[in-house]
């Protein structure tokens, strides 16, 4: 099935090349968020905000919801002011 995974700032470098800040996904039935992440090659230990169908995901529930056909998700790293 496809997804939308959209990314802003250096986590675009984790998309397929050529795919700018977002791009079309294969990925298998029954697939996750977090597995959506490891697929890419995001490192594990990193903090990101998770947005799905433009809802924010909290980390606890990144690894239990089943994405679905057509889903959007978007990977961004944690804002930082100062």
């Amino acid at each position: 099935m496809q997804i939308k995974v959209k990314t802003g700032g250096l986590l675009r470098r984790y998309l397929p090349e050529g795919s700018g800040s977002q791009c079309e996904l294969d990925v298998a039935a029954g697939t996750t968020p977090l597995a959506v992440m490891g697929q890419l090659g995001l490192p594990a230990e990193d903090q990101y905000l998770v947005m799905l169908n433009g809802e924010v995901l909290p980390a606890t529930q990144r690894g239990e919801i089943v994405l679905s056909e057509n889903d959007e998700l978007g990977l961004f790293p944690p804002l930082k002011g100062g």
